[in-house]
């Protein structure tokens, strides 16, 4: 049975996603790490213009250099370990000054990875929270 508390949490952490859905429609660039990043997003409903970083920064990214120019912004959503929390930094050290970028959402999404004790990496989040609106349908929610 889940608390008030952490229900609200993760229904704080499903809006994150809805809210990120909104601004993947706009002129957004999400960078991702890897090609399953990419897919678990669209699993989640998450369609827009993504940027795959196959792993590793490369500033000579031509793709990343092109919306730069047309005016785009950016939500970097490498993975929370850290290999992807260097891949982030690295990416947004870089764009800084260059282009917009989401820094604040990031940062409230990894808060909010973090205090569900979610998955650290992307891929594995769509199946996290198929499974705790399970556990949350089931058991419901205690209000102690």
């Amino acid at each position: 049975m889940f608390s008030h508390y952490r229900a609200e949490n993760i229904f704080r952490l499903w809006k994150m996603i809805n809210e990120l859905r909104s601004l993947a429609k706009g002129r957004n660039v999400i960078v991702v790490e890897g090609e399953k990043d990419r897919k678990a997003l669209k699993e989640l409903g998450i369609e827009g213009t993504f940027i795959v970083m196959h792993g590793s920064f490369n500033p000579r990214n031509i793709r990343m250099e092109r919306f730069v120019e047309e005016g785009y912004s950016f939500i970097i959503l490498s993975d929370f370990d850290r290999r992807g929390e260097e891949l982030g930094r690295l990416t947004e050290e870089y764009l800084k000054g260059r282009a917009n970028v989401h820094e604040v959402f990031r940062r409230r999404f990894r808060g909010l990875i973090n205090l569900n004790k979610a998955p650290k990496s992307l891929e594995g989040l769509g199946k996290w929270l198929n499974r705790q609106f399970e556990k949350f349908r089931v058991g419901g929610v205690s209000h102690g």
